[in-house]
Order: C-alpha cells, then structure tokens, then sequence
C-alpha cells in the first residue's frame, strides 16, 4: 500500500499545480495504483478559488476531473473506490455551511465491493465540484486548504490515474515540509549546541539554539502548524488501520532482518525496546513501515509497566536498492497518546519520518557526534522533542 497527496491549484485547471513537499518533479498528469493504495488529496486557498461570483452574482462551482483507468482486463480485476473528508477542518467547514463539495462519477456502481464504488470496463471518471454558498469577493469568508482521500479497492490490481491538471505527489502532505514538529515542545541542549534544521519547526513550545537552513518556524497559532498536525494524524491513522495485516519481524539489522521489501511490519524485541542497528537494506518501490507497540495497549516492557520504545544505535545506517528512497521508510512507535521513547544514539544516521504515539523523541548526549536524520521528527500527540545539536533534514 502506497500513502499519497496530490496537490493541486483548482483556479486554473489547465496550469501547472502548486507543488508542495516532496516528489517535486512533475509526473505528466498521472499515476499508477495498486491494491489499497490511499491518495491524500489537498486543494489549497479554497478562499481564492470558491468565493467567485458569476455575471448573476451567485458563487461559481469550480470543477477538477480525475479518471480512473483500469489496465487489466475486467475478468481479472473490478476496480473500486471511496472518497472521503479526512479532516475536521473540512468536516466543520461543510457542517456550517461555508463550503460545498460534490462527487460524482461518470460509471454506474457495479456493486460488488462493500463500502466501495466498483466499475466495469475501462476507466470511471471523478468529478469534484467545489462551492462557496455565500460570499461575495469583498467580504466572503477566507477559506484555506480542503482535505479528501481517494481510498484504491482491494481488488484494483492496476489503476492508472490522470487529471485535467497536472499534479505532484507527495507523502505526508503538508507535515512533509517539517524537519522537526511537536504539538507539546521542541528543545535544544545544552545550551551553547545549534540543532540544524533543512525544513520547518513546528513547536508548542521552544527552548535553546536552532538554525533553520531552509524552511520557517511555527507555533499553535499558526495555520501552518495547524495544517501539519491534521496531515501527520491523518498519515499515522492510515499506517494504523492497516497494523493488523503487518508482519512480525525483530530489531533491524540484526542476523535474520537486514533486508526489507515495501511492507508494514511489526517490530518485537523479547519484551524490550526495539533496537536499529545496521547497515539495513530496503529494497523495492512502495512504504516501508515499521510499528513498536503501535497498537497503543501494550503495557509490559523491559520488565515493568512501560510501553516499549525505538532505539536507534550508534551503527544505524541504510542502504536503498530498486527505488527505495528515505521518503517511503516510517517509523510509528505508540498511538492515540501512548507510546514508548524513542532514543538518537550518537553517531547513527538515520532515515525516514519518525512519528511518535506519544513517547518522548530523546538525542543521547554522550559520544563523538550527535546523530544524523535524514528525514523527520514528527510528535503529533503528547511527546516532547529532546535534541542535543543534531542536524534534521528533509529530503528535498
């Protein structure tokens, strides 16, 4: 299962999209899915598309068309599909009145998916229609970003899918462009270190030095912040509802689990913190996800009540083959508040996003180098971020 976003500037179809985060190159207006793939689909400055008026004064519908084209033979596959909101923000914005969204398709429900729109034949159009039922373009209420998900069935085996716009794609959506994001704090010690930071901070609250190299700083107030908090939730509940179909696995890059394919897997060390050594092969195009106790429930590690962490250890390294990329690999510890510590040993260098149920995100102060992450911190719940002049890097 692949997790993406497509962003994409809704007033002007035939232009090129906004693009933001990662994947920053443009893909020709297309492409290809598989088995339970899940699109993050976000239409950005709803306030500047929707609150236009038509020559008799109304709010004009603005329309974005994505077809769904199904490359197998229909003896083989039934292509389906669900659209959703995904985020209370839309929901609100709908429930009050202030925005409109419509889905239609141009292919009659086969019927055969539970939960799901299936089609017969070639390809199924989607039409997504935007409205602002009242405003003008003096006093109409702002709107910012719209959030939906296009959810792939489980019997799609290849889908490929365009639009009248061109599109990026990205993961994450807009928590991508975060180097380092916590809702509790974010902190830097001691005093006199600088945590280097390519990409944005988003922090309830800051203590010590950071240097932004490339991206800006965010607080609760901002939209920004708000906006990364709705998307890394989002991303971590789709990781989550999958947790049932993951396979076992013990600590990364020892004897037995040096070499992954795209999967989810749920890691266990004999009742301990999970432990990330290296070098780890990733191999192969798709997520590589990797759970400790993300269930939320587990309460009996390292011999008490805790729940169980990640420690990355001071040989943590990566190695990528066939299209795997840093972008694809996740690391969710704990859900829903709950969760242990994760540990930056010194001198490991580490990969992926980093996203904490609700553990501390620790850097170990002792050694020669603080550690490397080529990627994200992400705390979307109740975990602060302790970091010891580390450098934060996303990929860009």
């Amino acid at each position: 299962m692949t997790i993406k976003k497509i962003a994409y500037q809704l007033a002007a179809l035939s232009c090129m999209s906004t693009l933001m985060g990662l994947a920053q190159a443009n893909v020709n207006n297309q492409d290809t899915l598989v088995n339970d793939d899940v699109i993050f689909v976000t239409i950005p400055d709803v306030g500047d598309i929707a609150c236009v008026s038509g020559t008799d004064g109304t709010p004009t519908t603005r329309t974005a068309t994505f077809t769904l084209q199904n490359n197998q033979p229909a003896a083989l596959a039934l292509p389906s599909f669900q659209l959703n909101t995904t985020d209370a923000f839309t929901e609100s914005l709908i429930q009050h009145n202030l925005i409109e969204i419509d889905f239609s398709t141009g292919c009659p429900d086969a019927g055969q998916i539970p939960g799901f729109l299936s089609f017969l034949g070639n390809q199924c159009d989607i039409n997504i229609d935007i409205t602002q039922p009242t405003c003008d373009n003096e006093s109409g209420p702002m709107l910012d970003d719209i959030f939906f998900t296009l959810d792939v069935g489980v019997r799609s085996q290849q889908l490929t899918l365009s639009s009248d716009i061109d599109f990026s794609l990205t993961t994450l959506g807009s928590a991508a462009d975060f180097a380092v994001f916590s809702t509790v704090g974010v902190s830097n010690s001691p005093g006199d270190g600088i945590a280097q930071l390519v990409g944005n901070l988003g922090y309830g609250k800051l203590t010590g030095n950071f240097n932004i190299i490339d991206g800006a700083s965010y607080t609760t107030s901002d939209y920004e912040f708000t906006n990364a908090w709705n998307d890394t939730l989002a991303t971590q509940q789709v990781f989550l509802d999958n947790l049932g179909g993951c396979s076992a696995a013990g600590n990364p890059g020892s004897p037995g689990y040096t070499e992954f394919t795209p999967d989810y897997y749920c890691l266990s060390n004999a009742g301990n913190d999970v432990v990330v050594s290296g070098p780890i092969t990733l191999n192969g195009t798709g997520n590589f996800v990797f759970f400790v106790d993300a269930d939320g429930v587990t309460t009996s590690c390292d011999g008490d009540s805790s729940y169980c962490g990640l420690v990355f250890n001071p040989t943590t390294s990566f190695i990528y083959l066939n299209g795997a990329s840093q972008d694809s690999v996740f690391w969710v510890v704990g859900s829903n508040g709950n969760g242990g510590d994760i540990t930056l040993q010194t001198n490991a260098i580490i990969d992926g996003t980093i996203i904490s149920g609700g553990g501390e995100i620790i850097a170990a102060t002792s050694g020669t180098y603080p550690a490397i992450v080529n990627g994200r911190i992400l705390s979307p719940n109740d975990g602060g971020i302790f970091l010891n002049s580390n450098a934060v890097a996303i990929h860009q």
